[in-house]
């Protein structure tokens, strides 16, 4: 039997272009980056600009983006190609880790074990000492997320933010409940993942951290 899934968009999909931030000084340094400012390194600036030539021709509508420097750096060309506007917001923000901002991986795991041990295990309720839990952030990260969605309809979003918001974006598109989840996804900086919305409420997943237009800077 042949199926017609492309039916299954009677109307013009939402689109949704999800993209995590170039790389930060803090990453290339390996620290817990989370809600503390660090610029785009000299490499994640090259990735930006990568990944707004690979988009340039994309019907892009809007574009959001984390209001944190490293995520607004990585939009804003985005957007400028377009004469458009970065519409930041807080929601889009990477975990706040309390304590633990800034610190290195080494750094936490050493000084920090049970907090180190908790992370590693993701536990969805456990946070970092002054820090907020995956739940907390699953819930901020969700609602904006559908808050856009809504309000762009049959058009095509770009969201530019971090690791850990576009893998509850991504839980979040898939229904996955926090008891029973048994992955990570992993983004690369200014890696692109596509989503696409049918009226009929069913998602669409086109692509997962794409990174080829990146390939020069291997």
């Amino acid at each position: 039997m042949n199926h017609d899934y492309g039916s299954l968009f009677v109307s013009m999909p939402t689109r949704v272009i999800l993209i995590r931030h170039g790389e930060s000084t803090g990453n290339a340094e390996g620290r817990f980056c989370g809600q503390m400012e660090f610029p785009l390194s000299e490499l994640g600036r090259k990735q930006a600009a990568l990944t707004a030539a690979k988009l340039k021709q994309e019907p892009i509508s809007v574009v959001y983006s984390s209001d944190l420097s490293r995520a607004m750096e990585t939009a804003l060309p985005i957007a400028t190609d377009r004469n458009l506007e970065v519409n930041a917001t807080p929601h889009f923000r990477e975990r706040n880790m309390g304590d633990l901002h800034g610190l290195t991986f080494e750094e936490v795991k050493r000084n920090f074990p049970d907090q180190f041990e908790s992370i590693m295990r993701r536990d969805a309720d456990s946070a970092p000492t002054k820090g907020e839990s995956h739940r907390q952030m699953y819930s901020r990260v969700s609602a904006e997320f559908d808050k856009i969605v809504a309000n762009h309809s049959g058009e095509t979003i770009v969201i530019v933010a971090h690791g850990l918001v576009l893998h509850h974006i991504f839980r979040h598109i898939i229904s996955a409940r926090f008891d029973e989840e048994k992955f990570l996804l992993i983004v690369d900086n200014c890696a692109i993942s596509r989503f696409e919305l049918s009226d009929s409420g069913l998602w669409r997943i086109r692509t997962i951290n794409d990174a080829g237009h990146l390939s020069a800077l291997a």
